[in-house]
Formats: structure tokens, C-alpha cells, sequence
């Protein structure tokens, strides 16, 4: 849906990307809830990396209230340069750093960064691209839902400009107010996409005053977790072979249905695939350890075979089939 090219196409239990199309913008990458598809220009470790040297760098020579500044190698470079030539150019506390695409940033991205210690990043972006930043714009609203869930955002910590008149690009910079922020130590960014996340949300948890457990976050995002309607439930198990993430897993030979919290991407696969209704998502962000770690969310005492004793189904299920055959089956 994001792909402003048209390159992705679906093949039912995998995706095709037509390489003679894809333009290398990087938005599925931004967009992708498990890291399934990747950025190669740079990987996502060392772009954080790359910026984690910049701000030790400019730490160490003093600095103070660092910003980020991504914008692409051509217009990025282009209105920097005329913005120098012609006004003010950069304040001494903005870093810039050249990406292939800007749209390649994600939530991901944003939060490593801020949790690395920026105070804020900007993303500078050519207009003449307007029309596919949609995924963008999602992704940065993401993070600063995470921010704010954190009390760590009085105004957003991220935003994106897209302007062609270098006077507009120098005044929203300018105008961006200093955000103070205690984070000076650097993490490695290591692991899947899901793993850097992790990483990066923990550490800017343990920045917040309340440090909260749990936060909600706006539908459609990524994380959180599945409620179930224990009434409606028979544990027939069709949840467990649609999800695609392994969050929703069952326990052979007894009749539980377990959940990873952490591992759900939220794409309500599960809520569709159920035959009863009794799956609701609900989003949100889970900083305890508890989430990494399968949990019980409904099970039922099992039936047992009436000849041999086996254990073959639960008992609500037994016993709805012979409430509904009472009197119309021998």
C-alpha cells in the first residue's frame, strides 16, 4: 500500500518486488511491522551507528542540544548549501547527515535516534516527493505517539519538511525549540528490526518520570496485544495456523491457546480467521519484560473419550455439539 511505485506485488504466502521499478525510496522498509523487507543503503544498524559516532563526536568537542538533520545526497545537499549561501544556514547544534531517502526513516529509525541521544531530528525532504511521504508522515506520527506516551515530547521531537524555499526550510529549523533531553549514553543497535525497537523503547522508558509499563498507541500500530472473549472462545485453534508472527500459539495435546505480546504485529489476521468473533486487537506498547514471554490467554478443561479415556477435544466444544444434536441424532 505505501509503495509509491507500484514495485510489490502480493503472491498470496509471499510478496514479489519488480527491481526495474522499485525506485529505492525505502518506505516498505519503514512501514514493515517485522523487518521483512530491509534496507541494504545503509542497513539499519549502521545508519544508527553512523549517527551514534556523529553525536560522540560532537559531545566530546562540547556540544550541547544535539539535532539531526537527514535530507537526501542531491536536494538535501543543494538547499543546505544555498541556505548558507543566502541566509543563516544551519544553527551550530544541527548535524546534518546525508541518507539515500529520506522516506527510508521509519519509527524505528526515530526513536534509536532519540534514544541515542538526539534531541530531535529533522527530515528534509524534496516537494517534488509530496505525494509519497504518506508512510512517512504515519511512521513519524508513530513515534510521537511513543514519545508523548512517555512524557517525553511536550512538542513533537520529529518532523518532517518538505519546502522548496530555502528562507521556509532555515525558519522551520530555527523555530524548532530546544528539548532537553538525559539521554548521553550510547546502546548498540544489534538484532532484527523488532530487536532494535525493543532496545530503543526500553531505554527511552527508563528517561520517563512515570515510567509506565504499558502505553496506548493509535490503531493500526504495530504493537500490541489480543483480548478474547472467553465466552465465545472454543479453542478451535484457527488463530494459531493464521497468524504469521508466531504471537498466538497453542500447546499440543492440551487445550490452552498462549500469546507473545511482543511478537504481534497487530494485523488483526487472527481477528478475521476467527470463526466465533471472540478476538479484539488492542494496541499498545509493552515495556515489561512479561512481554517477551508466552502467557495463557484462555484454556478449558479437556474432554475425554467416552471409550478410551483419551483426551481429543475441550469440554465446552463436547458439549455444544450435543446440545445442538439433542434429539435430532442418535
Amino acid at each position: 500500500d505505501t509503495c509509491p511505485a507500484g514495485a510489490i506485488s502480493d503472491l498470496g504466502d509471499t510478496v514479489s518486488i519488480d527491481p526495474g521499478i522499485c525506485g529505492g525510496c525505502g518506505s516498505c522498509h519503514a512501514v514493515c511491522p517485522t523487518g521483512s523487507i530491509t534496507y541494504q543503503y545503509p542497513v539499519q544498524s549502521d545508519l544508527i551507528a553512523n549517527t551514534q559516532s556523529l553525536i560522540t563526536r560532537y559531545r566530546s568537542a562540547g556540544g550541547k542540544n544535539p539535532v539531526l538533520l537527514l535530507h537526501d545526497h542531491s536536494f538535501g545537499a543543494d538547499m543546505i548549501a544555498a541556505m548558507a549561501r543566502y541566509g543563516r544556514g544551519l544553527p551550530a547544534h544541527v548535524i546534518p547527515q546525508a541518507v539515500h531517502a529520506v522516506s527510508s526513516i521509519g519509527h524505528v529509525e526515530i526513536a534509536a535516534l532519540i534514544a541515542s541521544g538526539w534531541e530531535q531530528v529533522h527530515l528534509l525532504a524534496n516537494p517534488q516527493l509530496q505525494d509519497e511521504l504518506d508512510g512517512t508522515r504515519a511512521e513519524i506520527e508513530l513515534a510521537g505517539s511513543i514519545l508523548s506516551g512517555l512524557g517525553l515530547a511536550a512538542t513533537p521531537r520529529c518532523q518532517l519538511i518538505c519546502e522548496a524555499d530555502p528562507d521556509t526550510v532555515e525558519n522551520a529549523i530555527w523555530s524548532s525549540p530546544d528539548q532537553p533531553l538525559g539521554i548521553v549514553d550510547i546502546f548498540n543497535p544489534i538484532g532484527s528490526k523488532r530487536d532494535i525497537a525493543r532496545l530503543a523503547f526500553v531505554r527511552l522508558q527508563e528517561q520517563s518520570a512515570t515510567k509506565p509499563d504499558t502505553i496506548d498507541l493509535p490503531a493500526a500500530s504495530p504493537y500490541g496485544r489480543v483480548n478474547i472473549d472467553q465466552s465465545s472462545c472454543t479453542l478451535c485453534m484457527a488463530c494459531t495456523s493464521a497468524c504469521p508472527a508466531n504471537a498466538i500459539v497453542d500447546t499440543p495435546g492440551e487445550p490452552k491457546l498462549r500469546f507473545v505480546e511482543n511478537a504481534c504485529v497487530q494485523c488483526g489476521l487472527c481477528v478475521s480467521t476467527c470463526p466465533e468473533s471472540a478476538l479484539v486487537l488492542e494496541p499498545r506498547l509493552n515495556f515489561t519484560s512479561a512481554s517477551m514471554q508466552p502467557f495463557t490467554l484462555y484454556e478449558e478443561e479437556p474432554f475425554n473419550c467416552i471409550v478410551c479415556d483419551t483426551p481429543f477435544a475441550t469440554k465446552s466444544t463436547i458439549e455444544r455439539i450435543t446440545t445442538q444434536l439433542a434429539g435430532k441424532h442418535t
